[in-house]
């Protein structure tokens, strides 16, 4: 199935015909896993904003919608992936040289971030 990768509220345009995802630079065919760990409590913890929501619940309501089942193994997957390729792209811009400023201080507590809850 055809995946987008980040699909939260950012990359999210409402239109006369409903919702559309936006930023399709991410796009793979891939399980829907993929997009699914986003909507899920473990992505709410790994960015620190507590409860997003019933997990079970959303993805009952996603199979229901799709007739496709979600399995918590690839959600599980799918969260360490995400947390791994986060971290080389911090890794990778902090490697470059850079001055001080707001962006060098934001990536480097996210990376910060992702690194402290590696043990999750």
């Amino acid at each position: 199935m055809v995946t987008h990768g980040e699909p939260h509220p950012g990359n999210v345009i409402r239109t006369p015909k409903g919702q559309r995802l936006l930023d399709w630079a991410t796009v793979q065919i891939a399980p829907p896993e993929r997009d699914l760990w986003l909507l899920t409590t473990a992505f709410a913890s790994l960015i620190g904003v507590g409860q997003a929501g019933d997990d079970d619940e959303v993805l009952a309501r996603y199979a229901q919608a799709t007739g496709r089942s979600v399995h918590p193994a690839g959600i599980a997957l799918f969260r360490r992936w995400g947390a791994l390729a986060e971290v080389a792209a911090f890794i990778d811009d902090l490697r470059r040289p850079h001055g001080d400023g707001e962006d060098l201080a934001a990536a480097l507590a996210c990376l910060t971030g992702y690194l402290e809850t590696a043990t999750d």
